[in-house]
């Protein structure tokens, strides 16, 4: 027969075997944060500015240098590396392109989330900041989300007069 002491070493250690792996995963994702914070400040403090906001999901991080009309991307994959600024002043208007794969009785899938920068004029190419692609993560983080949100703010700071 089992006595109290051992029931409650294994309560314990089942108790830290499930509880240790998800304050693991939170820890990582923290620290993952604010490294991508520290390189939007790095990009922005190189191009002689300063962010006002910046907001993380996933592997990427945007912040804005709202007084300058910046806008900062870095995202980081296994296999690529973007970093980019991005002065406003020559877009007019940002929007949100979702893909998606399926139809026809087949369920719909996303396959792409991109924040579209379109140019006032031509000699400036529109941009495409790739948020999400299913080829590169499997599970989607609130990227839809994500680019609804920092589309509506930019084209409030572009709707901004000089």
């Amino acid at each position: 027969m089992e006595t109290n002491w051992e029931i409650g070493a294994i309560g314990t250690l089942l108790l830290l075997f499930t509880t240790l792996p998800i304050f693991y995963m939170l820890f990582q994702s923290k620290k993952s944060k604010q490294l991508l914070k520290q390189k939007i400040d790095d990009l922005a403090t190189s191009n002689k500015g300063q962010i006002t906001q910046h907001e993380a999901c996933g592997n990427f991080i945007l912040g804005i240098d709202a007084p300058n009309k910046h806008l900062y991307f870095y995202q980081k994959t296994t296999s690529d590396l973007v970093e980019l600024g991005v002065d406003l002043s020559a877009y007019k208007s940002s929007t949100v392109i979702k893909n998606m794969t399926g139809g026809n009785g087949v369920p719909s899938v996303l396959e792409l989330v991109e924040l579209r920068l379109i140019s006032k004029s031509p000699p400036t190419k529109e941009i495409r900041l790739q948020l999400y692609h299913e080829s590169v993560a499997m599970n989607q983080v609130g990227e839809v989300q994500f680019a609804e949100q920092w589309s509506k703010k930019i084209n409030e700071i572009l709707q901004q007069k000089a």
